[in-house]
């Protein structure tokens, strides 16, 4: 396996692009109408094959996310779309809360099965559906047209190369030990619980108490060098040991 380049990454990081995606957006960085179009198209398929038909249930908006919607984005980068969904009528599923997001990431999960995979100008469309907004560094609304948050690129240049090399190797290494002693503690359905929550924590963690720029890269870095997707692969592991007929 090739050796995480962790100056490398932090250093692309650190050095957005000039410009947001000319393939997505025109030079008024408003999205193209062929863009804006092809992926609501997108989106009106996985509604129909989700949420569509449940009473109480309705979009409340459908948003470009990720690289995709700021200067970080690379050629081959994916396009991140969420769409947001409220309940307003649905009395068997509390609302606003993790388990209404629970809930939501089994029917998206339904249609991972059933091996839907959207693409848009080559490249993979990948799709979330929750009941709340998550995004503090860019956020495009599909739905209405217009920038909910525009992104700033001189954000990036207000961290230093030396510091945030720093302070991914000090995140790193306290994700890493306590994904381990969760793995020590508990078994089963318990481990897959406790590691669903941590995985959550990891990746939102600049979203619960911690809105910096630094922890919005922290995970795009350990998303880079698979620190993440062993977390969130246990925990289904877990889930689908645990319940299995023996």
């Amino acid at each position: 396996m090739e050796k995480f380049d962790l100056n490398g990454a932090v250093s692309r990081l650190l050095n957005p692009q000039e410009t947001l995606d000319r393939r997505l957006f025109d030079e008024n960085d408003c999205l193209k109408t062929e863009v804006r179009e092809g992926l609501l198209a997108i989106s009106d398929k996985v509604v129909k094959e989700t949420i569509e038909g449940i009473y109480g249930l309705e979009v409340k908006d459908v948003c470009l996310t990720g690289s995709a919607s700021n200067y970080l984005y690379r050629e081959q980068s994916d396009i991140d779309m969420r769409i947001e969904i409220h309940n307003n009528g649905l009395k068997s599923i509390a609302k606003d809360t993790e388990h209404f997001d629970t809930f939501l990431a089994a029917l998206m999960g339904g249609l991972h099965a059933k091996e839907y995979h959207f693409r848009f100008q080559g490249r993979l469309v990948d799709i979330k559906i929750s009941s709340k907004e998550i995004d503090f560094v860019s956020l495009y609304s599909i739905k209405d047209n217009k920038w909910q948050i525009k992104p700033q690129k001189e954000l990036l240049k207000t961290v230093s190369q030396d510091e945030m090399m720093a302070y991914y190797i000090k995140r790193r290494t306290e994700i890493l030990s306590e994904f381990n002693a969760i793995k020590a503690k508990f078994k089963g359905v318990d481990l897959g619980n406790k590691l669903e929550d941590f995985y959550i924590e990891a990746v939102n963690r600049s979203i619960k108490g911690f809105p910096t720029l630094k922890d919005y890269l922290i995970f795009k870095l350990l998303n880079m060098e698979g620190i993440l997707k062993p977390i969130g692969s246990e925990s289904i592991l877990a889930y689908n040991e645990a319940l299995s007929l023996k």
